[in-house]
């Protein structure tokens, strides 16, 4: 059977019994008239309602829970029913139990202290219970600073949009007293340089796990956004906010299409489609749809006048320069840092000065280009612990993610190398370490979509193959469907030729109006498109593909398959006889040698008649030897006999029976000797004779 479509309805959690078990619970709790969960006199029972997904998640390990921006940090708890519809989120705000008394906790002028700690973990816990339908509803589209700076006290709960960049970022452990009562473990404070120059203080659930691990910040790192609730300022004037979670665009491609690259902090690399992969695969989708035609078809093509660097095939120079300017701060061995080691210090001075978010001058680019041609040629531009991690997806069994062109040249390295296979081995290192910033100058491979996919999250690929199913997937939650813009995509299983019979699932948004779809294909198609994760689905498997990775909680056979989002499929349809002459010239040559081949049977029939009549025929009417025309006897009647008509009347008028016709043979020959044709015809000859 096929494998089964991610649509929404599959994302669905279950209401599972402990879920039953707990609002059953909050049920008589709220009936009882009961203190709240917070055991605050001025709370409203509304507060003791905890999501169930909230109860499981709180089992999770800590390297999950500190290592990911896990689903306890951003998941959306329902906000309790209001009898009215709210109209702002100060009135939600008091529906949840911060009302005035827990506003005036908060004094501006100082940094939050241990008197304000728990009517702040109070209100970041009433944030994590807005919808995200009301966030943007409720959030203005600007910035208004001297709102805020007017009246600081009416302010506290609003939301405001922030956008700008995040230089710091720091976590503070919650103690466990406040940590179990709030469901809050940690609590992350960044500082964002807004675009009107004010920084700005930011208390939140979740940031990006790529903040994490990557700390000082330099403070050109991340261009980010969030939708924040003011609280109060700080002991330095800037304003302080509680948010949910990071939006955040490092540049390059992805940035470009303006895919939130957070959202790949929730999707798990391998396994089947659950509710975690849902918002990544559905910005891919919709931010793919939003490329200009051929976009993605143009930034995934093959250059063919490599290995030495030319300016088109740079893709994005912000992205690359940042990451060599970023190593240079930092010592671990990396293949920017390796750039950076093999610059001279003039080309050093010019990439540890420039802005980020400027593309250089054209002759800064050509300098910057010279130098890494050159170092094409360098022996010692790769290295084993700079590159561990692209090529790599386990160091302690490591398994290379490269072409099998590339494995051969890696083998090589260094001393086996020409000076002209060193300069395409280090062009295909950089290729790899810089895939969305430096253009290949060879075909893709899907090599490490297997051996290392999570270094290949985000990154275009170019799918060509032969696909073998194309169907048409309807999103049935019109929510979704209102929020996205579209109601349909297309799921395609691609084999390419270094797949090793093992399916590619590709995602799109569009295919060609008279492409074939169904279950049973073979059809030609090209695709660029954005690697997600890889799929674990069930199907029945080919006869040339790959046997089962696993077994589901069903015990039946799951397989692996690399799953891609893209725009739009590159179709090249079978050639029809129409459309080929070379089918024209063949039907024309069958007939010329059909109508040679009648004619010269034609000619060969004529000949044996001829010869039928000359060996057969003409014996017939031969003489016998000795025997002249004149001797041969003939009769000539004048006119037609009718005297046997006489004969028959007479015969009637008597009465008797006319008769018989004669059914005997005729004579053969009427020249055939009898004693009496004998006497005749010598009596002739003798007359003739006298």
């Amino acid at each position: 059977m096929p494998p089964t479509p991610f649509t929404p309805s599959s994302l669905r959690i279950p209401l599972k019994p402990k879920s039953i078990f707990w609002i059953l619970f909050a049920c008589c709790f709220l009936g009882w008239g009961s203190s709240s969960l917070l055991a605050q006199p001025e709370e409203t029972a509304a507060e003791t309602e905890q999501a169930p997904d909230e109860k499981e998640e709180q089992t999770e390990t800590p390297e999950e829970t500190d290592g990911e921006a896990s689903s306890e940090t951003t998941a959306e708890v329902e906000s309790p029913s209001e009898p009215e519809p709210t109209t702002g989120p100060r009135e939600l705000f008091e529906l949840m139990g911060i009302d005035d008394s827990v506003w005036e906790t908060f004094e501006d002028g100082q940094a939050i202290d241990a008197r304000e700690q728990e009517a702040f973990l109070r209100t970041l816990y009433a944030v994590r219970r807005f919808k995200e339908k009301q966030i943007e509803a409720w959030t203005p589209e600007i910035f208004d600073a001297e709102a805020l700076a007017e009246n600081p006290t009416e302010q506290r709960g609003t939301l405001w949009p922030l956008v700008g960049r995040v230089s710091q970022t720091a976590a503070t452990d919650i103690p466990p007293e406040f940590a179990d009562r709030f469901s809050i473990s940690k609590v992350f404070t960044s500082q964002m340089e807004l675009a009107n120059g004010q920084t700005a203080l930011i208390y939140s659930l979740a940031i990006p796990k790529a903040w994490r691990t990557q700390t000082p910040v330099p403070p050109v790192e991340w261009q980010a956004k969030t939708t924040g609730f003011y609280l109060k300022q700080n002991s330095q004037g800037a304003p302080v906010f509680l948010a949910r979670e990071f939006a955040w665009y490092p540049s390059g491609m992805l940035s470009f299409l303006s895919i939130d690259s957070a959202v790949f902090d929730q999707v798990r690399i391998g396994g089947q489609l659950s509710h975690r992969d849902a918002d990544a695969f559905y910005a891919l989708l919709q931010a793919s749809s939003r490329a200009r035609q051929g976009y993605l078809e143009r930034m995934s093509e093959v250059v063919e006048d490599g290995p030495d660097f030319q300016l088109p095939h740079i893709r994005d120079w912000i992205t690359l320069l940042w990451k060599i300017q970023r190593a240079s701060k930092l010592e671990t061995p990396s293949p920017a840092r390796q750039i950076w080691n093999h610059l001279d210090e003039p080309m050093q001075a010019m990439i540890g000065g420039w802005e980020f978010g400027v593309v250089p001058p054209d002759e800064n680019r050509e300098a910057f280009l010279t130098a890494l041609n050159e170092m094409l040629a360098a022996e010692d531009l790769y290295q084993p612990e700079a590159w561990k991690s692209v090529l790599y997806a386990n160091i302690e069994k490591p398994q290379l993610a490269l072409p099998m062109e590339d494995h051969a040249l890696l083998r090589k390295w260094p001393d086996k190398l020409s000076p002209q296979e060193m300069r395409q081995f280090n062009r295909a290192m950089l290729e790899e370490a810089f895939p969305n910033q430096i253009a290949r100058s060879r075909e893709h491979s899907v090599f490490p979509l297997f051996f290392n996919p999570p270094q290949q999250q985000g990154r275009l690929f170019r799918i060509r193959g032969d696909a073998r199913r194309a169907v048409k997937i309807f999103i049935d939650d019109p929510e979704l469907e209102a929020k996205l813009g579209f109601d349909h995509y297309y799921e395609l299983l691609v084999f390419t030729d270094d797949s090793q019979g093992r399916p590619i699932a590709v995602c799109v948004r569009e295919i060609p109006e008279k492409m074939p779809q169904g279950e049973e294909l073979h059809e030609q198609v090209d695709i660029p498109a954005f690697f997600l994760k890889i799929w674990q689905y069930r199907i029945n498997a080919p006869a040339d593909s790959k046997v089962a990775e696993g077994k589901n909680s069903q015990g039946r056979d799951l397989y692996n398959a690399p799953l891609l989002i893209g725009k739009e499929v590159i179709w090249t349809p079978r050639p029809s006889p129409a459309a080929n002459p070379l089918y024209g010239y063949l039907a024309a040559g069958a007939f010329i040698l059909t109508l040679i081949a009648i004619c010269l049977g034609l000619a060969r029939s004529a000949r044996q008649d001829e010869a039928f009549e000359r060996q057969t025929l003409s014996r017939q009417f031969e003489l016998e030897e000795g025997v002249s025309l004149n001797e041969v006897v003939t009769e000539t009647v004048d006119g037609p006999d009718f005297s046997h008509l006489e004969e028959a009347d007479r015969l009637a008028e008597e009465g008797a029976e006319p008769p018989a016709p004669n059914t005997e043979e005729p004579e053969k020959n009427s020249t055939e000797e009898t004693p009496e044709g004998e006497s005749s015809k010598e009596e002739s000859k003798n007359e003739s004779n006298s």
